[in-house]
């Protein structure tokens, strides 16, 4: 595909215009975390689904998603270890309708990360790069959105722990992360979310990789039987052998 792929600063300058010519940040964000919200739900397809929220307008668009999933009537989790630091994040988490956990481990079967977005210039520590390293471990399907919060945008450079993804959205343009090694190895399948900006740039074409079609994640608990007949354990879950119950699955 060839479409504009932007630097940070081209992106903000694409934003401020959008600022400028009457779209308030609130609205940009709101379409964006919508948007995403609507890729969210197709992955997630009924299950529930945890965000971590960061405090700049990453964790913003993530605060939009949370509350577009809670008002389709999904089961939603966010974690946020800091407070909105933005007031575009702000208005977010007081839009926001559902309760917010400081510190916790992920329960939900896909997690959607925002804790940074495409202006990370430096190393992801503390409680944040601990979110991450357990988003790794996890056994869930992973959502990045616009880039994965440990990656620098403008180099691919990872900056902090970098799970594999399943899915990357990216929000309003490609940044040249998306098409930029060791970074986009581990992004998933990628989709863009519109916004209604205009870049201005020139398009260029976005490498097109093996295996990134858009894989739903795997069913959770519903009393069914795990029918999976090879002996090795069931792979969604690890908690179950051929043709036995699984304690979180159901026929697959």
């Amino acid at each position: 595909m060839s479409e504009p792929v932007l630097t940070v600063e081209q992106m903000r300058a694409a934003e401020r215009a959008a600022v400028d010519a009457g779209t308030s940040e609130w609205e940009l964000m709101q379409r964006a975390g919508r948007g995403a919200a609507l890729w969210v739900m197709r992955a997630a397809a009924g299950r529930g689904v945890t965000v971590l929220c960061g405090p700049g307008n990453n964790g913003g668009d993530g605060y939009v998603i949370a509350q577009s999933l809670l008002g389709a009537g999904y089961a939603v989790e966010v974690i946020a270890p800091r407070e909105p630091s933005s007031t575009a994040a702000r208005t977010a988490r007081a839009h926001y309708e559902g309760p917010v956990s400081e510190a916790a481990r992920p329960q939900h079967p896909v997690v959607v990360d925002c804790l940074f977005g495409y202006g990370l210039s430096r190393a992801v520590e503390g409680p944040f790069a601990e979110l991450l390293e357990e988003l790794g471990a996890n056994d869930c399907y992973r959502i990045a959105i616009d880039v994965p919060s440990a990656v620098e945008s403008d180099s691919g450079r990872v900056l902090g722990p970098l799970p594999r993804y399943d899915l990357t959205l990216a929000l309003g343009a490609w940044k040249q992360a998306h098409a930029l090694m060791p970074a986009v190895a581990r992004m998933g399948a990628l989709r863009r979310v519109p916004i209604g900006i205009e870049t201005g740039a020139e398009p260029r074409r976005l490498p097109r990789r093996r295996g990134s079609a858009l894989r739903p994640p795997m069913p959770t608990n519903t009393g069914g039987a795990c029918l999976r007949s090879s002996p090795a354990r069931c792979p969604a879950h690890r908690c179950c052998r051929p043709r036995r119950q699984c304690a979180r699955g159901r026929a697959m």
